[in-house]
């Protein structure tokens, strides 16, 4: 599945997942192409318009990809 901040124009994050949210925790390779723009816990949807809040990592370089993430989410729809 893909989740992204924005679906019109450039995203600041693309997440990548093969399996949906369990206990508030996702597995996901992160695509960061402007980390360094978006807020702590961003919000973003996939092309089913399901919407998620993720606590994006500050430890990471803005513009980098990183596999084997665990991000911490919260389902919103």
């Amino acid at each position: 599945m893909i989740w992204r901040d924005t679906w019109d124009g450039t995203p600041g994050v693309v997440v990548i997942t093969e399996h949906a949210e369990q206990d508030g925790q996702l597995d996901a390779v992160l695509l960061g192409l402007r980390l360094d723009t978006l807020p702590a816990t961003a919000h973003v949807t996939n092309e089913h318009g399901r919407a998620l809040r993720v606590q994006l990592p500050r430890d990471v370089e803005p513009f980098s990809l990183n596999t084997r993430i665990t991000l911490t989410v919260e389902v919103t729809t």
